[in-house]
């Protein structure tokens, strides 16, 4: 098997390795490649549990949706589909939320260039 999931299920409960699974993908720290990889060796060691879950669609992805999806592994949702989903619901928020910082700090920026400017012109 490989090393993602060595990292994950060797020498921990199943519970413990599930939660902190969950925990790397809503912080982006397992994601892409990685996350396909360790889904494939998950699948052949039977460990995945393909039980039918509900999708928000995407405007409806917000905080409190990753929290509750990040948990939805004690009430045996731990499927292919599943942590795929819950990947890209992170990586959506952790872009979203990047982009927000990038915006208020060109608005601060902006505001800082218009108080020079304003200081510069009554003097």
């Amino acid at each position: 098997m490989g090393s993602h999931y060595d990292k994950y299920f060797s020498g921990q409960n199943i519970g413990s390795a599930k939660a902190k699974l969950m925990h790397d993908i809503k912080y982006g720290v397992l994601d892409g490649a990685d996350l396909f990889e360790l889904i494939d060796d998950l699948e052949k060691k039977g460990l995945l549990e393909e039980r039918p879950f509900t999708k928000k669609p995407e405007n409806q992805w917000t905080n409190e949706y990753a929290r509750h999806l990040a948990t939805g592994f004690a009430s045996g949702l731990f499927s292919r589909g599943y942590l795929l989903h819950c990947a890209d619901v992170a990586k959506y928020l952790n872009q979203r939320k990047k982009r927000s910082k990038a915006l208020l700090s060109c608005g601060m920026v902006g505001l800082a260039v218009v108080c020079l400017i304003i200081a510069f012109c009554r003097t």
